[in-house]
């Protein structure tokens, strides 16, 4: 009878330890690259998981796209602590029940062609409103990169990084509006568009289906929800989550060069919060011109607001921007300075969201702001015209800015 009994506890132990290891938990996250030398890149997972799950990932799987895979350990947040132990770190609370994990791994290609990196996780978090069984539903993501030859700049590219997490709050009946701040270092052009979200192989959620009047910019990446519909239970359940997938396509030369997925989770609670307004305005400056700009912020309902910025121009090393909040109380204000120089300069604008989070009791809501600030080079000085014949010879000034490569140069028909 005893010996009966160890085997039952024996067994209903290594059941336990399954269900925690499969256990509900991922809520979000993308794969991006970055190249480090010849065919060499760094990818980094990053994954938003529920904290009061028993599951944990110290290490997770990654596919390459040449045949090769790998497993990479988390790297950000206490080392030595929980069960992961040795020099592998425990991820980053975000918020009591979010916890952010990244994980980064390096890998040498055979050389140029087109790679679809991928990571797929057993399970997302239980009770995702539009697909079916999330709990048993795998966790994917992908980003595709391209390698090319030295001469079309291919050989050394990185994908975008996005700056703001992916995961957010919204209110019943409310507007609704997330960005993910992507930057691209290289200053290839970024276009967005809704996809579906996938599980294994790549292949479509059951049941999933993105939920109605969810719209993406596909020029500033805001995403606007417009607006979400009540609960599906109110008497299970105070909030509903959803998620929604898209793509963040970058271009060089009017062609596709990289993707890269995100998967998102938006909670959505019925509150009376309203979201706070941002005012602030597109721009386009001359180079080694100090930009400085009022971002002002105001909430309907009088909570105090926390003002942040993020944007490509907060992560350059040579000169980047700052933002310094003034004030918390409605309407609160920014100063937003931007030293720029002509290193700056280049084709596509560089995009900055602002953030505006109240502090209400109920929920706390986000508004966003979008602007497009182009950085262009000084017009030419002191330009002289000498006619020979039927032709005009035209000379200027060396510009002050050498990556300055051409300037647009018109013709007025007729006298003035």
């Amino acid at each position: 009878m005893k010996a009966i009994l160890k085997i039952l506890f024996t067994t209903c132990l290594l059941l336990s330890n399954g269900l925690s290891l499969q256990a509900s938990h991922n809520r979000a996250g993308e794969i991006t690259y970055e190249w480090v030398n010849g065919s060499t890149y760094k990818a980094t997972v990053v994954t938003y998981t529920k904290n009061s799950s028993p599951a944990d990932r110290c290490d997770l799987e990654i596919s390459w796209g040449d045949g090769d895979t790998d497993t990479i350990v988390r790297a950000n947040g206490p080392i030595n602590t929980g069960a992961c132990g040795g020099s592998i770190g425990a991820g980053e609370l975000i918020s009591p029940d979010i916890r952010m994990n990244i994980y980064i791994g390096i890998h040498t290609y055979p050389g140029p062609g087109i790679y679809t990196i991928s990571m797929l996780d057993p399970n997302r978090n239980e009770g995702v409103i539009n697909m079916d069984d999330s709990f048993n539903t795998p966790f994917f993501v992908e980003t595709t990169l391209l390698i090319g030859s030295s001469s079309s700049g291919l050989d050394t590219n990185s994908s975008p990084i996005l700056l703001i997490p992916p995961i957010d709050n919204a209110c019943t009946g409310k507007l609704f509006v997330h960005n993910p701040g992507a930057y691209d270092p290289n200053g290839d052009s970024l276009s967005y568009q809704i996809v579906d979200c996938m599980q294994s192989n790549g292949e479509v959620i059951s049941g999933f289906n993105t939920p109605t009047n969810i719209s993406i910019n596909p020029i500033t990446g805001d995403l606007v929800w417009d607006t979400p519909p009540p609960l599906i239970d109110p008497s299970e359940s105070t909030e509903d989550e959803y998620n929604v997938c898209f793509e963040i396509i970058e271009w060089r030369n009017g062609i596709i060069i990289g993707r890269v997925l995100r998967d998102m989770q938006i909670t959505v609670a019925d509150c009376f919060n309203d979201p706070p307004e941002i005012i602030a305005i597109d721009t386009c400056i001359l180079a080694s011109t100090i930009l400085i700009d009022t971002i002002i912020a105001t909430d309907p309902n009088g909570d105090n607001l926390t003002l942040t910025a993020n944007g490509g121009p907060f992560v350059l090393s040579n000169s980047p921007a700052l933002f310094t909040p003034l004030n918390s109380s409605s309407p609160a204000k920014g100063a937003f300075v931007w030293e720029t120089n002509c290193d700056h300069i280049r084709t596509q604008p560089y995009n900055v969201t602002f953030k505006a989070e109240d502090n209400n009791p109920e929920v706390s809501l986000v508004g966003l702001k979008t602007i497009l600030i182009s950085i262009v080079g000084p017009a030419p000085q002191n330009p002289v015209t000498i006619a020979f014949g039927n032709t005009i010879q035209l000379t200027w000034d060396q510009s002050t800015c050498s990556n300055a490569t051409g300037y647009n140069i018109y013709r007025r028909s007729g006298s003035y």
